[in-house]
């Protein structure tokens, strides 16, 4: 059973992580703990362990895809690793069941939001803004191939890449 479970999450987290984006707390978490039966807190130190080689082979898939913006990159990254600081210090005193609690809440909190606004919360104020008419924002303009023409390359109103 252990090693069924080590191959369903890897296999689930490089195909969700290439996908969506999603992989380390969303995929590897609830499967150490649901598959694995790992703690709370080991199970957080493994997902991140796991997804680091997970996400490198991501960003060189997507980078040669011109997919990553890295000035996002470059301003997010500074500030994550203070936010991981922070985060392993709280870690540190609370309990794995007070760690669930905060996963499910911020699990639930983030599908909700993304089941009501699936443009996100610009695409909602963008609707407001829209003089009454139910519109996308241009972010959510996403590359169509109608056969001869480029589409815009999502969210930054350049021609996409051939």
């Amino acid at each position: 059973m252990f090693y069924a479970g080590c191959i369903s999450i890897g296999l689930a987290a490089g195909f969700l992580s290439a996908l969506l984006g999603i992989g380390g707390g969303v995929v590897v978490v609830p499967m150490l703990l649901i598959l694995l039966g790992a703690d709370m807190k080991v199970a957080v130190g493994t997902s991140l362990a796991c997804i680091v080689p997970i996400a490198l082979a991501g960003v060189f898939l997507k980078h040669a895809g011109g997919q990553v913006d890295w000035k996002i990159v470059l301003c997010v990254v500074p500030l994550g690793i203070l936010g991981v600081y922070l985060g392993d210090k709280v870690s540190d005193v609370s309990s794995g069941i007070l760690l669930k609690r905060i996963f499910g809440a911020v699990m639930l909190m983030v599908a909700v939001q993304m089941m009501l606004f699936p443009c996100g919360w610009e695409g909602l104020l963008y609707r407001r803004q829209a003089h009454g008419r139910e519109s996308a924002p241009p972010a959510a303009t996403e590359s169509r191939d109608t056969g001869g023409g480029r589409g815009l390359e999502q969210g930054t109103g350049r021609s996409a890449p051939d």
